[in-house]
């Protein structure tokens, strides 16, 4: 195989994984695009939840058992628990799990992760739509993947959207 060849190939695979990726990003953003609907039809008492969880499986079903990824995860909860104090964390980390982003057993040993650091207590919280984007970005690199700048923006785009359309606080 030649130089140019080799170079060819290793384009169309980055182009190949770049799309790859950026469908991913799309179907989780129509998953929140689902439940958005929902939620301005039904109103939030409404929306099952669990019957949307079904339809398509989690980014994030596991996290690995190396050094990395624990690291991470716990840089993760850090970084949520800062925003939002250890006693909102399980709310927000089940609307990731209604969304989509991860698994119950994710949210649960995430949940056990955060027992071992400092408890904090927040009354208020409101995640930015920056933070969403953080939070995107630890479950894609925590799920084994690589992520561009532009995926992360359109999901900052949409996460603002939807919350001027809903006008709560996610």
């Amino acid at each position: 195989m030649t130089k140019k060849t080799e170079e060819i190939e290793m384009d169309k695979g980055y182009r190949d994984k770049n799309r790859s990726e950026k469908e991913e990003v799309e179907k989780s953003i129509d998953i929140i695009d689902e439940l958005e609907k929902d939620v301005l039809e039904k109103g939030t008492d409404e929306v099952d939840y669990e019957e949307k969880q079904k339809v398509s499986s989690p980014i994030l079903t596991k996290i690995g058992s190396d050094y990395q990824s624990r690291r991470l995860a716990m840089k993760w909860i850090e970084f949520l628990t800062a925003r939002v104090g250890t006693n909102n964390l399980p709310e927000l980390l089940e609307y990731y799990v209604e969304v989509g982003w991860i698994s119950d057993d994710v949210m649960g040993e995430l949940l056990r992760y955060a027992e071992g650091i400092e408890q904090t207590t927040k009354e208020d919280w409101k995640l930015s739509p920056e933070d969403h984007v953080r939070s995107f970005w630890f479950v894609w690199r925590l799920a084994g993947h690589t992520i561009e700048r532009t995926h992360l923006t359109l999901i900052k785009k949409e996460i603002e959207r939807i919350e001027k359309r809903l006008d709560i606080p996610i």
